[in-house]
């Protein structure tokens, strides 16, 4: 592990590995490329120093979450944080089966993946919408332009093939 000010990334691929290393942000050390037996990912340590972060404290149940939606975001992706592993096989349904509670569901979840998007949509007893969108991994809480849109094809698409029959 690196002295208590640096930040150490290790990315490795197909075999090969490279580190580097930081500290206040700006690159220290830094290996070539070398022969491992390591599986591919990438390996971050970072501990943020009173130099940058002043005041600085870990709200971990907010960093879990974020890091739960990632691997929502991306299924079949694993996340290590802490001893903790973060994995979603089946990514939306897997948040919306996480999220909304079996009983209240009218119809099994709709689930639809593309080479660029994924769609997963269910029907529930509840009162109101619950949306979850995300935008460059965040989760729009507040909705959106992207949501807006999304709603609004949803909507076309079903009127076209109703007026097609």
């Amino acid at each position: 592990m690196p002295c208590p000010n640096t930040s150490k990334v290790t990315a490795v691929r197909e075999g090969q590995a490279k580190w580097a290393e930081f500290q206040f942000g700006n690159l220290t050390k830094e290996s070539k490329l070398e022969p491992t037996r390591d599986e591919n990912g990438t390996s971050i340590h970072f501990k943020p120093d009173n130099g940058m972060f002043r005041n600085f404290r870990w709200v971990f149940e907010f960093v879990e979450q974020q890091l739960w939606n990632y691997a929502y975001l991306n299924a079949g992706l694993k996340i290590n944080f802490n001893g903790k592993t973060f994995y979603s096989k089946n990514g939306l349904h897997d948040l919306l089966t996480k999220k909304t509670h079996a009983e209240h569901i009218r119809y099994p979840i709709i689930h639809l993946t593309g080479e660029d998007v994924e769609i997963a949509i269910t029907h529930g007893d509840h009162y109101g919408e619950q949306y979850y969108s995300f935008v460059n991994g965040q989760n729009t809480t507040q909705g959106g332009t992207h949501l807006n849109a999304f709603r609004e094809a949803l909507v076309k698409t079903v009127r076209d093939h109703f007026k097609n029959l």
